[in-house]
């Protein structure tokens, strides 16, 4: 038994995905088939895809979604990247993307959330779906014909960082086991402290300063 299965047998947390291929061009049917999972079986008005190397700051999440006037429904929400090339070499080399010659918008793979009909759109379509190597630039593509709200956060920490973020970001990417620790003892020591009223952004803040409108 593996320390993955041990970890399922003993507390139930993590779905194992059957006939998937563990590696890097096979992300992004690795992430459609989680949330088609999720839209049989979740009932929730947020989904949140995050990956391992990355810590989510549940309270600092909770309150940016329920103390600002979020879309409820055709949402995106993360760092999102409007405009990029289409890599042609290295690791993210991306040989079969013909939509147009940039990629569409898309969020930072490390962690972003989408609405429940779109998880529902996803899981309709989802034999439907063009599957790419890379996951974040698939997920910019597959929400594209839905008139999606792209929502560009930057509490989505990809590289900037600082211990005064500990108050404001909702995730932070990049993180080995021994950071991963260090983290979650400064959040245990510092939230008690943090000033939540940052979160109460009005809606002219949010759809001004924090966001970007790429429709």
């Amino acid at each position: 038994m593996t320390a993955v299965q041990e970890e399922t047998a003993k507390y139930g947390d993590i779905l194992i995905l059957s006939g998937i291929e563990e590696k890097f061009t096979k992300l992004s049917r690795k992430v459609l088939k989680g949330f088609v999972w999720a839209g049989e079986h979740i009932d929730a008005a947020y989904y949140l895809k995050t990956d391992d190397d990355c810590y989510v700051f549940i309270e600092n999440l909770y309150k940016a979604l329920t103390n600002v006037n979020i879309p409820t429904n055709k949402l995106l929400m993360s760092y999102i990247y409007p405009v990029a090339r289409i890599q042609t070499f290295g690791k993210w080399a991306e040989f079969g993307y013909f939509l147009c010659p940039n990629y569409l918008p898309y969020p930072a793979g490390a962690g972003y959330i989408i609405t429940q009909d779109v998880v529902r759109y996803l899981t309709i379509n989802s034999e439907r779906l063009m599957h790419y190597n890379n996951d974040d630039t698939a997920i910019g593509s597959w929400v594209a014909p839905l008139n999606i709200e792209y929502l560009h956060d930057e509490r989505v920490k990809i590289l900037e960082w600082n211990k005064s973020h500990v108050c404001t970001s909702w995730l932070k990417h990049g993180l080995n086991p021994k950071t991963m620790k260090k983290m979650h003892f400064m959040w245990l020591k510092t939230k008690e402290s943090c000033n939540y009223l940052r979160f109460r952004y009005t809606q002219k803040q949010l759809y001004g300063e924090l966001s970007t409108n790429l429709n």
